[in-house]
């Protein structure tokens, strides 16, 4: 059985940085073991990528209480200057995943980020949220995710500005898409 979640959006043209307008379409597919996100732009996909949670971390250990900032062991403290040769290890969270890309350009560095920052949305606010039935397994770790997008959308100018407010609205998006059902 699967749960089928739907979107239409408007990318506003502040957020889009060009002046034809966007349509963003978002189509969430839930099975008993993957989860498949569809961004349309225009209507347009020409990117798969694959990612699962078997990143750096042992799945096993609980993700969902990681510290602020992907500092472990709480917060940084101000050490005396004698202690200077301490390390202090910071965290990556996002290396919890492991992206594939199986269709589009291998060598673009954004999509891995995309498809991560997505992946965390699902893992830490919608996955929660949902009730178990509604495509999510008594495990949700074990979930993969499937997206197939438009690189389209982070193409369009060399601004990291506009790329983060472009990956915030289709953030934003997704969580409101599963809001309204």
């Amino acid at each position: 059985m699967s749960y089928n979640y739907n979107s239409h959006n408007e990318f506003p043209q502040n957020v889009r940085g060009i002046t034809a307008p966007g349509e963003l379409d978002i189509n969430a597919t839930h099975f008993s073991n993957a989860i498949l996100l569809q961004i349309r732009l225009n209507g347009e996909m020409n990117c798969t990528l694959d990612v699962t949670r078997t990143g750096l971390r042992p799945v096993e250990q609980d993700v969902m209480h990681r510290p602020i900032a992907g500092i472990e062991g709480g917060e940084l403290k101000a050490e005396d200057d004698d202690e200077e040769d301490e390390e202090i290890f910071i965290r990556d969270n996002l290396s919890d995943y492991n992206v594939h890309i199986r269709l589009g350009d291998p060598n673009d560095p954004k999509l891995p980020v995309i498809a991560t920052q997505i992946a965390e949305l699902y893992q830490h606010v919608i996955i929660p949220t949902l009730q178990r039935g509604h495509g999510i397994p008594d495990d949700p770790s074990s979930l993969d995710i499937m997206i197939t997008l438009s690189s389209k959308i982070w193409s369009r100018g060399d601004s990291t500005d506009e790329d983060f407010s472009k990956l915030v609205f289709v953030l934003k998006c997704i969580k409101e898409m599963y809001q309204q059902c």
